[in-house]
């Protein structure tokens, strides 16, 4: 089991700390990292951005540049997160960084601004569901070069969109079988979704889901009886700590403690996963790239975007 913390994690945790307590200083991120030092190395997200790609033009950047404000190189460094694989969020559908050259230059930035990355793999799925042919389709021919490039992939549809429009099932299970068929790794992240966007709370339909593990269970349940396990599996959360809209504390999906065994904590359904969810018996994440031991949930490991990334053996 390791740690899974986004460069937006790390600059949410320091500028406004988690739903229990205010901002912390780059010495509490330390600490915090210190605590989980034994769980070691871990995994982390990056987008095409000025301070992680800076090899980059600034058209190719993606998510409107908002990853820009966060120097993840300086910030780990200062904190110790050292993770030994990176996520990268690039832009599946512009023009500018849908290419397997870009890729190849921030894969080379991102090892040089984040010494301990020996992995760099990209976040590549089907966002309209319209795709789902992953050998023949030309829809994917960069991406595929991308993919075999890196040796490595991440599948993120959160289990509440799957299960909500099943549509989009086709292409993720495609997309693994194909990277289990080539020796590819891959990772998928489990994330909540409000299925009803009626009463979605105050962060949104991404920040709370009431049925998140019956979702999770559902998801997993798919690509299980489809034969497309991934080589681990991510239990996150986007944004798990703020208000509700009658001003009462919003910790339905919060990442919780040790000891959640039921609700919809990401503990909890993290729990589930590492205890019935199988990976691929094809393809397992490479030796050394996770760590040994169950990551404790630390108060102050609610913040911002943190995750909790769940490896079992198939």
């Amino acid at each position: 089991m390791s740690l899974y913390l986004s460069a937006f994690a790390v600059n949410n945790l320091i500028a406004y700390g988690d739903a229990l307590g205010g901002p912390i200083s780059f010495a509490g991120a330390r600490k915090i990292m210190a605590n989980f030092a034994p769980y070691a190395p871990g995994i982390s997200e990056e987008w095409y951005d000025k301070y992680g790609t800076p090899s980059l033009p600034a058209n190719a950047h993606n998510d409107g540049g908002v990853g820009d404000r966060v120097n993840g190189p300086v910030w780990y460094a200062q904190i110790g997160f050292r993770p030994t694989i990176m996520m990268m969020n690039i832009n599946m559908h512009g023009s500018a960084a849908n290419n397997l050259s870009q890729f190849q230059t921030a894969t080379a930035d991102i090892q040089k601004g984040y010494p301990s990355v020996r992995y760099v793999w990209p976040y590549i799925n089907d966002y309209a569901g319209q795709h789902s042919d992953w050998i023949h389709d030309t829809y994917w021919t960069s991406a595929r070069q991308i993919i075999q490039y890196a040796g490595g992939v991440g599948i993120d549809v959160p289990v509440g969109i799957g299960y909500q429009d099943p549509h989009w099932m086709p292409s993720v299970i495609n997309e693994i079988k194909w990277a289990n068929a080539h020796g590819l790794r891959s990772i998928v992240l489990l994330t909540p979704f409000n299925t009803n966007s009626a009463t979605s709370q105050a962060g949104g339909q991404f920040s709370f889901d009431a049925d998140f593990k019956a979702h999770t269970q559902w998801f997993v349940a798919k690509l299980r009886a489809a034969n497309a396990l991934p080589s681990a599996w991510v239990v996150s959360n986007y944004s798990n700590w703020g208000k509700n809209s009658d001003g009462s504390l919003r910790t339905s999906n919060m990442v919780g403690t040790d000891t959640d065994t039921v609700g919809q904590s990401v503990a909890a359904v993290a729990r589930w996963v590492a205890e019935h969810a199988p990976t691929s018996p094809y393809v397992a994440l490479p030796a050394g790239s996770e760590g040994g031991k169950a990551i404790p949930c630390a108060r102050h490991a609610e913040g911002g975007i943190t995750g909790l990334n769940q490896t079992i053996g198939g």
